[in-house]
C-alpha cells in the first residue's frame, strides 16, 4: 500500500486560508517574509499589529531542528543538530509569540527531548486524516476531528485569538 503525506506547502496554504478568515481586520499575515525585516531567512508567516505572531510550518519533521533554531540566538544550548548559520535569523524580527508547527502522521517517530520545547505544537493526524491530537508542552493534548459537525478551534497565542484548521478530504 503507497502511503500519502500532505504535502508542507498544503498545510501552509490551509494554514494562510484559515488565518486570513479568523483574523480581526486590524491584523493581516504575510507569508515568505523575512527580508523585509533584514532577516536572511523567509519566515512562513508573521502576523502584525498588536498579535506580532512568527509562524513556521514544517511537515513529519522534516528539518525541525532548524526551524527551531532560527528562533534562537547562537548561545542557546539546544539538543539536536545545529549548524551555527542558522541560529537566530529571525533575531531582527519583532514578536510577541512565535511556534513552529510540525503536522505529522501518527506512525511517525519524534524524539523526546522535542517534546520539551516551549513553542513547538505538534499536529499527529491519523492515517485516514480524518482526526489529529495536537500536542504541545506545558498543555493538555487536544483531539480534534477534520469532519463532522463539531470541529474545536484552539489559541495560537496568549492573547486568545482561535484558528480552527480543516484538512481538506484526500
Amino acid at each position: 500500500m503507497k502511503e500519502y503525506r500532505i504535502l508542507e506547502q498544503t498545510w501552509q496554504k490551509e494554514f494562510y486560508r484559515i488565518a486570513t478568515s479568523q483574523l480581526p481586520s486590524e491584523n493581516f499575515i504575510s507569508c515568505d517574509v523575512g527580508h523585509i525585516y533584514g532577516s536572511n531567512g523567509l519566515l512562513d508567516f508573521y502576523i502584525n499589529g498588536s498579535l506580532k505572531w512568527m509562524i513556521e510550518i514544517v511537515r513529519e519533521g522534516s528539518n525541525l531542528n532548524e526551524h527551531l533554531n532560527r528562533f534562537y540566538p547562537p548561545e542557546v544550548k539546544r539538543k539536536g543538530k545545529r549548524k551555527k548559520s542558522e541560529f537566530g535569523i529571525y533575531d531582527e524580527i519583532e514578536r510577541n509569540e512565535w511556534a513552529v508547527i510540525d503536522f505529522r502522521c501518527k506512525s511517525t517517530y519524534i524524539d523526546p527531548y522535542l517534546l520539551d520545547e516551549n513553542n513547538l505544537w505538534i499536529v499527529w493526524y491519523n492515517d485516514e486524516f480524518t482526526s489529529a491530537t495536537i500536542k504541545r508542552k506545558g498543555k493538555e493534548d487536544l483531539e480534534i476531528n477534520f469532519m463532522g459537525d463539531s470541529i474545536p478551534s484552539f489559541s495560537l497565542g496568549s492573547q486568545g485569538k482561535n484558528f480552527v484548521f480543516v484538512v481538506p478530504n484526500i
